[in-house]
């Protein structure tokens, strides 16, 4: 029954303090406990590809278009209700958990016909980035299936973006 708004009101709704007690800190005991799996990675990687993949994995996609009839953003909290999400709302859900459990900034980054994430990392690390009030954010997409931090989506290499800033 919310008026359709920018993307940027949605990533800075703050969650429900249902979904704080259980998903948030459910996902923040796990992520907590992790631990690098190749040498050339930190816990801070680790932990941001862990929630990449849930988010990725943990909800089926389907457009808003199929769903709904019509483009309609999602609250975080709204993913976990709705049988379906798209681009934007799991972009919505995975940087509410990235700033709620790892403490890192991200920005929402809009392609024309597409949505996707870019965290600032405390370090460089490898992969597509944006440059963003002069600091690196590497793209993290939660649509692009199994992909890893720093992986861009191929059909919109090249295509300009927006990026969203929540703050």
């Amino acid at each position: 029954t919310y008026p359709f708004v920018d993307l940027d009101i949605y990533m800075g709704t703050p969650l429900s303090s249902r979904t704080q007690r259980t998903l948030v800190d459910s996902l923040t005991q796990i992520v907590k406990r992790l631990q690098p799996m190749k040498n050339r990675q930190t816990v801070e990687e680790e932990q941001v590809n862990f929630l990449l993949h849930f988010v990725q994995t943990a909800f089926p996609y389907q457009s808003d278009q199929v769903q709904f009839g019509g483009e309609k953003y999602l609250f975080a909290d709204e993913v976990l209700y709705y049988p379906y999400s798209d681009c934007e709302d799991r972009s919505v859900l995975f940087s509410w958990l990235v700033r709620e459990i790892i403490g890192l900034e991200v920005v929402g980054v809009l392609y024309p016909g597409h949505a996707a994430t870019a965290v600032k990392f405390t370090r460089r690390v490898p992969g597509d980035y944006i440059m963003y009030k002069g600091d690196i954010y590497t793209i993290c997409d939660p649509t692009y299936i199994n992909a890893s931090y720093g992986m861009l989506l191929p059909d919109v290499r090249g295509q300009i973006a927006k990026v969203v800033d929540h703050r």
